[in-house]
């Protein structure tokens, strides 16, 4: 178990900031891809190797009937619906909420009043628009997790900063981006901490949906909380029961990451652990806010779907106690990815990245290639 304070994993993610693009200053240092920056207080703040997070799938092209009758509309009712859906997607990006492509078109064709069947000629405009101004794409969960997800992600859209951060669009994407999160950079590491229990120390299960096996690494919420309780005695080593709150909680967006994510009174402590409580993040909360931002899945499991599992077989932390069990979710795997984190936990405990989960990674990724072109429509 790494045993390196939260407090000083802040920097894991930092250049990536909300972006899905490593920043190339990353690599500027040597040390095995590690680099350490002193701040104005003379502590060293470790700095990780960045790795390239998952390739994510671009929206449909519009439909040609939609774009004829989006072009059939008049000019200004037009630019107000371009305008409209892109505020929304840009505001619902920048506070980390999930977008859901049929909900948030539907909307704005409804405040403007308008019937036609403009949908798919109205978003692909208004992503146009991002991209242009703002150097953001639009973006469908990655092809490697896409069966797995529960059907309410099939329309879930991500938009991630795709533009170069070396040129003017890129660095103004960034920047809004750093403007407008409240996510420090300690949650940024009990975020990546959390990625990197669930991937290095979870385990793959049977999908409920498909009975098939999940390309996920799933790590109950009792094996997780113990690990995370290794790191930093404040955290409980248990997670809520029911009538704690705790998860049945639902936090407030953007204000669970800031202050209230660290300050809540009603925080449960680690028995006999009242010690700089105030420097420990409540791990209850920020389990809901990044299971609601799609940074974290979260699914009670079915210990019958898994008898059949040998992994499950080899690893009974997936059915024990309540059942809770968390993943990476798709918003992590676009702006991190599962190599990120793989580099993450060689470079905490100064080892070489593991062959294997790299090698699982490739071969899913060759998998998903194929399979992608089998389905190509023919020319």
């Amino acid at each position: 178990t790494c045993a390196l304070p939260i407090s000083q994993i802040n920097n894991t993610s930092s250049s990536r900031s909300r972006g899905g693009r490593p920043s190339s200053a990353s690599h500027a240092g040597g040390n095995d891809g590690i680099d350490e920056d002193e701040d104005d207080g003379g502590n060293k703040d470790i700095q990780f190797s960045q790795q390239a997070p998952e390739p994510s799938q671009p929206l449909h092209a519009p439909k040609a009937n939609e774009e004829s009758n989006f072009s059939n509309l008049n000019a200004a009712v037009q630019e107000r619906l371009v305008t409209d859906l892109s505020r929304l997607l840009l505001f619902s990006a920048l506070n980390k909420q999930p977008i859901d492509r049929t909900k948030i078109v539907k909307e704005t064709l409804g405040e403007n009043n308008v019937t036609e069947r403009v949908a798919t000629a109205v978003l692909s405009k208004a992503e146009w628009r991002l991209k242009n101004v703002f150097g953001f794409e639009l973006r469908q969960a990655p092809k490697f997790m896409e069966d797995s997800l529960p059907p309410r992600f099939k329309a879930r859209m991500y938009v991630v900063n795709q533009a170069d951060l070396d040129d003017e669009a890129g660095s103004h994407s960034r920047a809004l981006h750093s403007v407008h999160s409240t996510t420090s950079s300690v949650e940024r590491g009990v975020l990546m901490l959390i990625l990197a229990f669930a991937f290095c120390k979870g385990d793959t299960k049977i999908s409920n949906k498909a009975k098939t096996k999940d390309p996920n690494r799933w790590i109950s919420a009792e094996a997780l909380y113990r690990l995370l309780h290794s790191v930093d005695e404040n955290i409980p080593s248990e997670p809520p029961n029911a009538d704690e709150g705790g998860t049945k909680k639902k936090a407030g967006g953007a204000s669970a990451l800031g202050a209230d994510a660290v300050t809540t009174p009603s925080r449960r402590r680690s028995a006999g652990n009242d010690n700089n409580l105030s420097l420990t993040p409540n791990i209850d909360v920020l389990l809901d806010t990044f299971v609601q931002q799609d940074y974290l899945l979260r699914e009670k499991i079915n210990p019958s779907a898994q008898s059949g599992s040998s992994s499950a077989a080899a690893n009974s932390s997936l059915v024990e106690g309540s059942g809770i069990m968390y993943a990476m979710g798709p918003r992590a795997a676009m702006e991190i990815g599962r190599r990120q984190v793989v580099h993450f936990c060689a470079e905490i405990l100064d080892e070489q990245p593991d062959p294997t989960m790299l090698a699982e990674i490739e071969e899913g990724e060759e998998e998903d290639e194929e399979l992608g072109g089998a389905a190509a429509p023919q020319q």
